[in-house]
């Protein structure tokens, strides 16, 4: 049993909308198990926007923008610029899409 998960990238080199969709997949089959640290080196961005998918992704909120709202919340320390939201708005797109093709 995996209790770890890994998804190398580079220090504040925004991911790809489908990495983060990778990363949100990954976290939910970590939750799976039990309670899910995320984390990233600085930890200001990348780890923050990989929780934001997942929030989205998994359905515990309703649109990225509550998502970054929960998640603005209980972090503020958080930064995600415009390249940031943008690649999060991609995200959400092809989640949308995938549910409309479910």
């Amino acid at each position: 049993m995996q209790y770890y998960d890994a998804l190398p990238c580079l220090d504040l080199t925004p991911l790809s909308a489908q990495t983060l969709l990778e990363a949100a997949r990954r976290i939910e089959r970590l939750r799976e198990q039990g309670e899910v640290l995320v984390a990233c080196a600085l930890g200001y961005s990348r780890s923050a926007a990989a929780v934001a998918v997942w929030l989205c992704w998994s359905g515990r909120t309703d649109s990225m923008d509550a998502a970054l709202t929960l998640l603005h919340q209980q972090r503020p320390q958080v930064v995600l610029g415009a390249i940031w939201r943008q690649r999060l708005q991609e995200a959400e797109r092809l989640i949308q899409e995938a549910r409309h093709e479910n």
